[in-house]
């Protein structure tokens, strides 16, 4: 389903921008009852010693987490995004459970903002210093002004280095904060090992022509569940299979479509 309105919304914008706005609606209106039914679908089939996860949120909390909080976010310029972040978080992982057993969440407002602002900073600051260099090198005529074109180039791979600077603090920041009953997780990513994975797996899919795509996936998911582990605090015994009614397949591959992270 998701994909068949993602293909209409590119036909409809080809077609006319009045003809593509009204599908764009129709998209928006439609996405977070798809990522509900995703969430739902996709940890109910998914189980860990015979007991299934399970997601007990609600449709009127996807509508406002995942359709009213990103709209807050694009009418703040971006500003209020951490704050948007982490409440969809805390969203997905306290309507989660595992058996009859409920996730809980408490990274704060703040920790999101101290990552988005480092990274932030860091941007600010390779941005300077590349500044600064290329006006010394202008100035001392070491570059020629039909250079220019060339810094983007160079600026790239500093960017992607606090891109994965951003995601290993956001996961560890998520799932360090994040418990199952009384048991906790540790998450434990490293920017290194990270960018090592992704840059791997960029080049063996552009070698192959697309084909190694499946095993990147499951190359960057092995390693993030590598670096999350489970902090026992008392008995396990706590964590008795609920039981449910079965969801069925409707939303299944909305997020991947839409390039959501619904990954608790």
């Amino acid at each position: 389903m998701a994909a068949v309105l993602f293909g209409g919304y590119n036909l409809a914008l080809k077609l006319s921008l009045t003809a593509g706005m009204a599908m764009l609606a129709l998209l928006m209106a439609v996405m977070p009852w798809l990522i509900w039914k995703s969430l739902q679908f996709s940890l109910y089939n998914s189980s860990y010693r015979g007991i299934r996860f399970g997601f007990d949120g609600s449709a009127r909390g996807a509508y406002f987490h995942y359709l009213l909080l990103p709209l807050l976010g694009v009418l703040s310029l971006g500003l209020l995004y951490p704050f948007v972040h982490q409440r969809i978080k805390r969203f997905q992982h306290t309507n989660s459970r595992y058996g009859s057993v409920p996730f809980s969440f408490d990274a704060s407002v703040g920790g999101f903002y101290k990552v988005y602002l480092y990274g932030f900073g860091l941007l600010m600051a390779g941005s300077v210093v590349m500044g600064f260099l290329l006006m010394i090198a202008i100035a001392l005529k070491k570059l020629e002004t039909e250079s220019m074109a060339w810094v983007p180039v160079a600026i790239y791979p500093y960017v992607l280095v606090v891109m994965f600077v951003a995601m290993a603090s956001l996961q560890n920041l998520i799932w360090n904060h994040t418990y199952l009953g009384q048991h906790g997780f540790r998450s434990t990513m490293k920017t290194g090992k990270l960018a090592s994975l992704y840059i791997t797996n960029t080049l063996a899919i552009i070698f192959t022509l697309g084909l190694f795509i499946p095993f990147a996936v499951v190359r960057a998911l092995k390693y993030r569940l590598e670096c999350t582990s489970l902090v026992v605090n008392g008995s396990l015994d706590d964590i008795t299979a609920g039981q449910r009614a079965d969801v069925g397949a409707i939303g299944e591959g909305a997020a991947d479509i839409g390039g959501f992270d619904l990954a608790l």
